[in-house]
């Protein structure tokens, strides 16, 4: 075979470069250098990844459907839960609502009864008319002031004071139908409906927890750690600041 030197190959469309390892003159050229190089280097490559198949391709289009119908659900589901917020129940609706007495209990001397709630009753109603220091005490563990079955427990005590020294006294606070709770607090709420005097509030141990002014409220939380058979185990703890 002869060897063709280097000044003899030509690059261009004028002159094809012949196939050298064929010896038979008229030789077709290769085909792509009938081209500039410029030219060829200018094509793009071909992809050496190999194009999913007929099954391949339906199986990514399964995907993307299912992919799809996911995303619509979850659209669905926030709308929904959009909805259901935005259209459900206002808080007005599920507050706490406590029935007020229809009659008001009047305390012209000091006493241990005032129970005169019907069934449903949780607002309790009481008037001072004694025009002198007078003292209500309530014991919640008595069935003639928290009865376990007929009549609810007052929870909400809205007064009505005639002097600066009248007492609203809560026994044995950690009972609840006659049941005691030293594992729970038990709430009391004391409302003060009058214009004039306020009044104060005590438990068993004889010590004033809360003043009620004419127009404010208070609440107080009882706690028992033990034995609240005794009465003095009894405390309330009052959102105004306590005595002792």
């Amino acid at each position: 075979s002869r060897v063709v030197p280097r000044s003899a190959v030509s690059f261009g469309p004028a002159a094809p470069l012949r196939c050298l390892r064929c010896r038979r003159r008229g030789a077709a050229p290769l085909p792509f250098l009938e081209r500039p190089v410029e030219e060829v280097k200018r094509q793009p490559r071909r992809s050496s990844r190999r194009l999913p198949s007929a099954a391949g391709r339906r199986a990514c289009s399964g995907w993307s459907s299912s992919a799809t119908m996911r995303e619509a659900w979850r659209r669905r589901l926030v709308l929904v839960v959009a909805l259901a917020a935005l259209l459900g129940p206002r808080p007005a609706l599920a507050q706490r609502a406590f029935k007020i007495s229809s009659s008001t209990c009047t305390i012209a001397a000091d006493s241990s009864s005032c129970q005169i709630s019907a069934a449903g009753d949780a607002a309790l109603q009481v008037e001072f008319a004694a025009g002198a220091p007078t003292t209500l005490t309530l014991d919640m563990s008595s069935a003639t002031t928290c009865s376990a079955s007929a009549v609810d427990c007052p929870q909400v005590f809205m007064t009505k004071s005639d002097h600066n020294a009248n007492v609203l006294k809560i026994s044995k606070c950690s009972y609840f139908k006659q049941t005691a709770y030293s594992t729970h607090l038990l709430r009391y709420t004391f409302i003060n409906v009058g214009d004039q005097f306020p009044y104060t509030i005590k438990d068993d141990n004889d010590e004033g927890r809360g003043v009620v002014p004419p127009g404010a409220v208070r609440e107080c939380y009882c706690y028992c750690p033990n034995t609240c058979a005794v009465g003095t185990s009894n405390r309330l703890y009052c959102t105004h600041i306590a005595a002792r």
